[in-house]
């Protein structure tokens, strides 16, 4: 068994391995442990981010900017109270109106259940509104209305204590005494007590709250210092970094916040307002509601539309209550989503479906309901920062929504995987934005460069590159066969009857190459095949031909080439060549040293030369 020295670059990535699990394990524990400073002061940070602009907005009328930053935030406090003094007059009056539509929603059970639908659902509903009856009024709760006090009870029905015999059972004759309702009461709670046991219940969020105004506040008038500290942080050595990173950080976060909040806003106002029309009671707080649930990924918007449409049920006999209800919730959401986040938002978040749903379920168990809210914000902070941080990549590449391999990446993944299905169908959705001869220059050469690359530096063997090339031959097999639509007679259509054979300068990748062209000029209505250059030589020597030389090479381009040239010019003097270095850049990095041959760097200019007329110009001197 193999033994690893300290020295051995498998145990520094053993360690550096561990290290970063013991880091990342100390920090989510900080943040679960700190979650009563550190949300309220992330909740704090996205406010400022929020309050910026209208406060610069005001400074720039001469206003200072302390009397600004107060302004702000005191018209922040006064719309959280607002908006808290109407919903809390909201459920006062629904909780008064509740029990009334109680008994509309058992007759609708009832109704069901004779008539064997689902009744179940539906008595599961009655029993969710129960609850919320329940919770809403429980501070008027009272002792029931039959309820009779002790001290009222007739003193006959209560033994006298001398003349029971707790010794004695009882006889077949005796009579057993019939029983004594009692009603325990507590005693009325003294003011001192009351005002305790109110404040329990505050004391939480209110200091929660507290702690975010103080934050703030704080972050509003020393934003200027604050930020500074933030670039001294990730480092003054490249200034020009640390300004893009906080730059991008606040412009998306106020972007992103904004238009949560228009939108946000909009679908309350929809809901209430649809609610009021329709007749459902509380629509402000449902309305308030919606709005705010919509802040919570994927499941808000669903979660507020519950308790409406089953109070919708229980209002109306019929049920048109209901349904109205319930399309209204969907329709405004189906808008929404389809139509205006998409128009508002746009990619303003950055953040990938996938990532969303499981920065939902982190922050939520960091932080619970207001990290439920703080997931998506936070995690795009995350995404920023890894942007322009190397040590923070990795938040970048498994959050972000960028696709992680680029086109001609993941073109290669799939072709090293053989998964030739997937490669054609990512050629055929391509096909429909852009010409096949582009798609094969931008993606298709590229990718086949890497796995020539590969080959020449060993990462892959000779077996794996004929695999290669049997994945592309697949994917060309499954392609349509006429993917730019109709045969383009102006380009090979014009070469006359001249075939253009397509042979490998040296590999399996080179193979594929000259798989690609055929099939690109087979398309384009020409006449085209692959062959080998044994198979090659046993044309005719007179015939007039094409011979086109596909080369994925890399290194010695020239040379090689040349010997293949003058094998071929010799066994077909007649034949035009036409070499494509596929890897080339452009023009310029083309070899020099090419004689007797029309070198091109691209399918898109061997599909043009193997469908003009030969000309000197265009020939190198042999």
């Amino acid at each position: 068994m193999a033994k690893y020295s300290p020295a051995s670059p498998l145990f520094g990535r053993r360690q550096n391995a561990y290290e970063g699990f013991v880091i990342a394990a100390v920090v989510i524990a900080a943040i679960y442990a700190g979650a009563k400073v550190l949300a309220p002061l992330a909740l704090a940070v996205l406010l400022a981010f929020v309050l910026t602009p209208p406060i610069q907005a005001l400074r720039r009328f001469g206003l200072p900017r302390a009397f600004a930053t107060v302004a702000m935030v005191g018209l922040l406090l006064v719309a959280a109270a607002i908006a808290g003094a109407a919903l809390t007059s909201q459920v006062a009056t629904l909780s008064e109106e509740l029990p009334k539509y109680q008994d509309t929603l058992k007759q609708k059970i009832q109704d069901l259940k004779s008539a064997r639908l689902a009744s179940k659902s539906m008595e599961r509903a009655g029993e969710a509104l129960t609850t919320l009856q329940k919770e809403l009024a429980k501070s008027n709760e009272a002792a029931p209305a039959n309820a009779e006090p002790v001290e009222q009870l007739p003193p006959a029905r209560l033994p006298p204590p001398s003349s029971v015999n707790t010794d004695r059972r009882l006889g077949a004759n005796d009579k057993d005494p019939s029983p004594v309702p009692v009603i325990i009461r507590q005693p009325e709670p003294s003011a001192l007590e009351q005002i305790k046991s109110v404040l329990s219940v505050l004391i939480e969020p209110l200091a929660s709250t507290g702690l975010v105004v103080v934050f703030l506040v704080f972050i509003l008038l020393q934003r200027e210092d604050v930020r500074n500290r933030i670039i001294r942080l990730l480092g003054t050595k490249d200034l020009q970094r640390s300004t893009n990173v906080l730059n991008e950080t606040g412009d998306r976060l106020s972007r992103l916040l904004l238009a949560q909040s228009v939108a946000n806003a909009v679908f309350g106002a929809a809901i209430g307002t649809g609610l009021w029309a329709i007749g459902v009671p509380g629509a402000i707080l449902w309305g308030i509601l919606a709005a705010l649930m919509r802040f919570v990924p994927f499941v808000g918007s669903i979660v507020s539309g519950v308790f409406p449409i089953i109070l919708a049920a229980a209002v109306d006999p019929g049920w048109t209550t209901f349904g109205l209800t319930a399309a209204l919730f969907v329709v405004a959401e189906v808008i929404m989503g389809q139509i205006v986040d998409p128009l508002v938002q746009g990619r303003a978040t950055g953040i990938s479906p996938l990532a969303v749903i499981f920065a939902t379920v982190f922050w939520t168990m960091m932080w619970g309901p207001l990290g439920l809210i703080l997931a998506v914000p936070l995690t795009l902070v995350l995404v920023v920062f890894g942007k322009h941080i190397e040590q923070l990549s990795v938040f970048h590449i498994l959050l972000g929504d960028e696709d992680p391999l680029s086109p001609a990446q993941a073109f290669y993944q799939r072709i090293l995987a053989g998964d030739s299905d997937e490669a054609a169908d990512q050629a055929e959705t391509a096909f429909k934005d852009q010409p096949i001869a582009t798609y094969y220059d931008s993606v298709v050469a590229p990718g086949l460069g890497h796995a020539a690359s590969d080959l020449e530096r060993g990462k892959i063997d000779i077996e794996r590159a004929l695999r290669i090339d049997e994945s592309v031959s697949e994917m060309l097999e499954d392609l349509e066969t006429n993917p730019d639509g109709e045969p383009d007679q102006t380009e090979t259509g014009k070469s006359g009857s001249a075939a253009v054979f397509c042979i490998r300068a040296r590999t399996a990748i080179d193979t594929a190459g000259a798989r690609l062209l055929a099939h690109l000029l087979i398309v384009k209505g020409g006449h085209a095949e692959v062959c080998t250059e044994e198979e090659l030589s046993k044309l005719a020597p007179s015939g007039k031909c094409i011979v086109a030389i596909s080369d994925f090479g890399t290194a010695n381009l020239g040379s090689k080439t040349n010997f293949m040239i003058r094998r071929i010019k010799r066994r077909l003097p007649g034949a035009r060549v036409v070499v494509g270095f596929w890897t080339a850049a452009d023009h310029n990095s083309l070899p020099k040293d090419i004689v007797g041959a029309m070198v091109v760097s691209s399918f898109s200019e061997a599909l043009k030369a193997c469908a003009q007329p030969e000309t000197q110009s265009d020939m190198r001197a042999a």
